[in-house]
């Protein structure tokens, strides 16, 4: 979009004054607009300003009670007619209204921003397309996009008999406004139906954890990716994972389920209609497969296995989620001792540190037994896994311990007696398990 000439006038003592001006200049762009000559259009822009500005000088120097001076607040008052309002001009819209990116067979009305003292006319534009047969604009601003192709619009203000018939139905017949652009162009493109796949969606992992949430969702290159309602979706049991009408998803409890999801039909998804008619999308579309095959989804516990594992060169033990860490420490000859408890996937924060010095590795919930260990020299390995339940985890001391091993925790309370017994140090519970 650019703009063929800015200034500020006060339309209503102005506009008759350039209008056979503009008019006479804009015939001529739409001549112009319609060859491919480059410079053609570059020379018709400067000398159009050119005229504008003159005009405009003229004008000035005619009346300098006009344009001359902004007006001051005490000028302004609150009723319409004595109030002076401030506008961009032709190229003023409600967005959701228009788009400059169309599809073919897409309608609709172009209408004045919310805000504007013009908003409830129909007749203030004065639209000229450069080609007609690829956009169509009638007088009260409803469009059609007629076939692919790329136009230019110009946005213009209406000076015509319909426009100052709606003012004067309005009350708007002495509306003041000082106006920054009387006319831009505007760049259309228009393109053909688009073919999509009807199923195509992300968002869903075939695998998930209760208390998980999401959202079903068109890929970023979808013609539907800004919607949804697009979706129609069903579920085998939502008890166990269920789906607003936007495909917000969550899962319940733990099971299995089959869902199946398939493009809504418009004419039975009201919400889905007017999304498309706020987003300006068009309805006319060809899919190429509107659902797909059901698919299992399983919801598992909201748990994490703890694998414990013992080095019996240095006497530690080492717990650890992560199953390929479990795997190369049994390769390089650690002992696997199977699972030690089941931790949540969220709670308070398990951090785990290492001590390069002593080869040993120290557990915690405590942030300030943490940053203690960093300062005299513990590596911090970030956290490892998380406590909750109501499963105690019991952490003992050996004071014995040269260098590794000096720690150990277990679910077991028996384990923890028969340590202490052997002379271990009870530190309590060092965190919680689901189980």
């Amino acid at each position: 979009m650019f703009t063929l000439c800015k200034f500020s006038l006060e339309i209503n003592l102005l506009i008759d004054k350039i209008r056979g001006v503009v008019e006479n200049a804009l015939i001529s762009i739409g001549v112009i607009f319609q060859e491919e000559d480059y410079l053609k259009k570059k020379s018709l822009y400067f000398l159009l300003c050119i005229v504008l500005l003159t005009n405009i000088g003229y004008v000035a120097n005619a009346d300098e009670t006009i344009g001359n001076s902004e007006p001051k607040t005490s000028d302004i008052s609150s009723s319409v007619e004595d109030k002076i309002f401030y506008s961009t001009g032709g190229s003023e819209y409600e967005p959701s209204t228009f788009s400059e990116n169309l599809i073919v067979g897409q309608t609709g009305q172009i209408r004045r921003p919310k805000d504007s003292p013009l908003k409830d006319t129909i007749y203030s534009f004065d639209m000229k397309v450069s080609d007609p047969s690829i956009l169509s604009f009638d007088e009260a601003g409803n469009w059609k996009a007629l076939k692919p192709g790329k136009t230019q619009v110009l946005f213009g203000l209406s000076n015509g008999d319909s426009h100052k018939k709606e003012l004067k139905q309005l009350g708007l017949d002495n509306l003041k406004m000082i106006v920054n652009e009387v006319a831009v162009f505007v760049d259309v493109t228009v393109s053909d139906i688009p073919h999509f796949t009807g199923f195509v969606a992300e968002g869903l992992s075939r695998n998930l954890v209760v208390g998980q949430t999401g959202q079903l969702k068109r890929p970023a290159d979808h013609y539907l990716a800004q919607t949804e309602y697009s979706f129609n979706i069903t579920v085998s049991d939502s008890s166990i994972l269920s789906f607003d009408e936007k495909g917000q998803w969550q899962a319940l409890k733990p099971g299995e389920v089959t869902v199946h999801y398939s493009l809504s039909d418009i004419s039975k998804n009201q919400a889905f209609a007017d999304e498309l008619n706020r987003l300006g999308l068009t309805s006319k579309w060809v899919v190429q497969e509107v659902a797909m095959e059901p698919f299992k989804v399983t919801i598992l516990e909201n748990i994490a296995p703890m694998y414990r594992l013992y080095n019996p060169n240095s006497g530690e033990h080492f717990y650890t989620s992560t199953v390929s860490e479990r795997n190369n420490l049994r390769k390089i000859g650690w002992r696997d001792e199977g699972i030690g408890w089941q931790a949540p996937t969220n709670g308070a924060e398990v951090y785990r540190l290492y001590n390069p010095n002593a080869g040993d590795h120290h557990y915690t919930t405590s942030v300030g037994e943490r940053d203690y260990l960093v300062k005299v020299g513990w590596k911090y390995e970030g956290v490892n896994w998380y406590s909750g339940g109501d499963k105690p985890v019991y952490r003992v001391y050996n004071p014995n311990a040269k260098k590794a091993g000096s720690h150990h925790y277990t679910l077991s309370a028996s384990e923890c007696d028969y340590l202490v017994k052997l002379g271990w140090r009870d530190e309590g519970i060092g965190w919680y398990a689901a189980e």
